[in-house]
Formats: structure tokens, sequence, C-alpha cells
């Protein structure tokens, strides 16, 4: 038998593809967004998938919105659309020696995977890369990419990662939050787990090899320093938010 957990990951997925493909598909509303988790009396809000055109928006946004930490978003929304990287990973990149910068190529170790020296590659626009070796070059060794995003406290990130990113959504006209029936607070709808999400289903609908998937619970893409398959995908542009 199918458990609970099992079947609700099952829902959790097609909420996220119907919500990538409703309106290509010309669907009214997802069909998904009301079918309740398994075990539970109420609705689990996640964060919706952005549609390739709102990723498109955001991020020609961020590269003329100003920010607490210049040139952060182009490269922030870039990593978590190409590489379905976490906001978290993001902030708490160091300039360590271990992320290369060329061309159109960044290639570094996530903390997820730091023990096991595991390279992720990703292919980014040029721009950005630009704007990554310029933060290099103005950063000591060792020290954070971006201290402005560090945490203050053991789990507290600055409210302006939060804010920022909010203010780009809303400016390209994307509704962050919404009310849902049987909740006390508005719940947000849109932030920056919204690229994973998009990341995730692009590579389903392009077809890539599952092998490039990695784990079962968001299949990030995080490939080897042997394997080109996410390069070879992302460069087609057949994604591209460009």
């Amino acid at each position: 038998p199918v458990t609970n957990n099992t079947a609700n990951k099952y829902i959790s997925n097609l909420k996220s593809t119907f919500a990538v493909i409703r309106v290509p598909a010309r669907l009214g509303k997802n069909p998904w967004d009301a079918v309740l988790r398994l075990g539970s009396s109420k609705s689990v809000v996640r964060k919706k998938a952005f549609t390739l055109e709102q990723v498109k928006k955001i991020y020609k946004k961020s590269l003329e919105s100003e920010s607490a930490a210049p040139g952060f978003w182009p490269f922030a929304i870039s990593l978590g659309y190409y590489g379905g990287v976490r906001l978290g990973d993001i902030c708490d990149m160091k300039n360590d020696g271990e992320i290369l910068a060329s061309g159109n190529i960044v290639e570094y170790v996530p903390s997820k995977t730091s023990s096991k020296e595991q390279h992720a590659t990703f292919v980014l626009p040029p721009e950005v890369v630009k704007l990554l070796n310029k933060r290099m070059e103005t950063r000591p060794k060792g020290e954070m990419l971006w201290p402005e995003a560090e945490k203050s406290g053991i789990k507290t990130r600055p409210k302006w990662v939060y804010d920022e990113f909010d203010a780009i959504c809303t400016a390209c006209e994307i509704v962050t939050k919404e009310k849902i029936k049987g909740r006390r607070n508005v719940a947000v709808i849109y932030g920056f787990h919204s690229l994973r999400h998009t990341h995730v289903f692009a590579l389903h609908f392009q077809l890539v090899p599952p092998g490039i998937r990695r784990n079962e619970g968001m299949r990030l893409i995080a490939t080897s320093r042997s394997s080109s398959a996410s390069i070879s995908f992302q460069r087609s542009g057949k994604v591209s938010p460009r």
C-alpha cells in the first residue's frame, strides 16, 4: 500500500507541475490546488512554481533593482532557476577558492555536498558570471561573498533578503501572498523557493535523464566534474529565462 507521505509527495509534484503548465495549457486554475494532503484536515500551502514568463520578468527586473548587496539578485535568481539552489546556500557562499567562474559557466561545491567534495556545474548568463567575478575580486579570500546576507543569529536571515525579492516580484505584478481559507494569516505562495520548483519541472518537461536529478525530495541537479549532462541541457537555451 502507498503511505500518506508518498501520496502527499505525488500530490505536491502534481500541484507544481500544473502550476507551470496552467497558463500555456489555458487552464482557468490549478485543479490540484483543491486537493488535500492525506492525513491533514486542511491544505498545506507550498510555494508555487513560477512560469517561464515570470522568471524572465523577475530576472530582468533584478538587473535594474537596487539592493543592499549589489549584484546579488541577478546571480541568486540565475542560480535558483538554472540550478535549483536554495537561497540560504547562495547567501552562505564563500570566496574560498572553490568557486570557478569563466565565460558563462560557474562551478562550486554546495554546502550540502561539501563533505563529499561533490561539485555542481551551472551555465548562467555571461553578465551574471561577470558580476560574480567582480564580487570575488573585491572580497577577501575565505570570507563570505555576500556578508550583507549573513545570519545575525542562529536562524535569522536579514529582513532585506526577503523584502527585496518580494519587491521584485511585486514590481513584476506577481502577487506573492494569498489569504487561505481556514488560516489566520496570509500565506506566502511565491518566494525564492518557487525558482527551485520551476527548475525541477523544467527538467521534467525537457526530458532530462533522471540520473542527473539527485535526491528524491526535490531532485536537485548537482553533477560531478565528469558529468556534462546539465551543461548540455542548459546550453540548449530551451528554458532560458532571457
